[in-house]
């Protein structure tokens, strides 16, 4: 199971979540249920399976709360997930301006054959309207 918070493409054995209770409440509690089924020759979810299995939904405030703590959780790990990934880039990226095979002087002059004539890059930035999508792979 797998939080999204950008847009993906979902393969055909995708499932999605629909609930009028907090995704992020779901998330939690349907990762500790058994959704794997065995009665086939390739084992994988079953959808029956699934459908019959019950949630435990405690009281509408106390899963306020939960969803409250765990949005804090989440949104710290994707900055520090962001952190991680900028810091990668940075230890790729400084052994090559030190050297000289990247010059930022002029970003049209490459300084090595492996580097590529006019080819610049954009940083990432995040999509803008974000939607939470919890998806089953």
């Amino acid at each position: 199971m797998f939080w999204s918070d950008e847009d993906f493409y979902a393969i055909d054995t995708v499932y999605f979540v629909a609930s009028k209770l907090p995704l992020r409440f779901l998330f939690y509690e349907l990762q500790r249920k058994n959704f794997i089924s065995n009665d086939a020759a390739v084992p994988g979810l079953n959808r029956n399976q699934a459908y019959s299995l019950e949630v435990a939904v405690p009281s509408l405030e106390l899963v306020s709360r939960f969803c409250e703590l765990a949005d804090s959780f989440e949104d710290q790990a994707s900055i520090l997930r962001r952190e991680n990934q900028n810091l990668r880039t940075r230890d790729l990226l400084l052994p090559r301006l030190f050297s000289g095979i990247i010059d930022l002087s002029d970003p049209y002059t490459p300084r090595s054959p492996n580097s590529y004539k006019g080819c610049t890059a954009e940083p990432f930035r995040g999509a803008q309207g974000q939607s939470n999508t919890v998806a089953f792979f």
